[in-house]
């Protein structure tokens, strides 16, 4: 098959365009994951924001039940005796906790819902 020197000259010159237009949709697809990073990680600080302030709302000693319990990794028998209370006291310790912070969660989640 013949080309004529006019269509290589052509594709010579489109070939650069076709590279360039490649390397922005990969730059643009690159963004697009930028930005979707930037949008994850703004939820992430937001629910972090969230629950530090929902977190303020226990008291000392829900605050130390729950850090003994999930970032300690003890068992309820551990908690009292570093605590000096009961087991049952540090079920109820922990079950306020946690309904404290669900419930506040719970409202947040609903206004947010309601104002979308």
């Amino acid at each position: 098959m013949y080309f004529s020197k006019q269509f290589y000259c052509t594709f010579k010159c489109v070939e650069p365009v076709i590279g360039l237009i490649e390397q922005e949709d990969c730059l643009l697809g690159e963004m697009e994951n930028i930005e979707q990073t930037l949008m994850a990680e703004d939820s992430l600080n937001e629910l972090n924001s969230k629950f530090n302030q929902y977190f303020k709302l226990l008291t000392k000693r829900q605050k130390e039940a729950l850090h003994l319990k999930y970032y300690e990794s003890l068992n309820h028998d551990e908690i009292s005796l570093i605590m000096g209370i009961n087991k049952q006291s540090v079920s109820n310790l922990l079950q306020q906790s946690i309904n404290i912070l669900k419930n506040n969660w719970l409202v947040s989640v609903l206004l947010v819902k309601i104002y979308l």
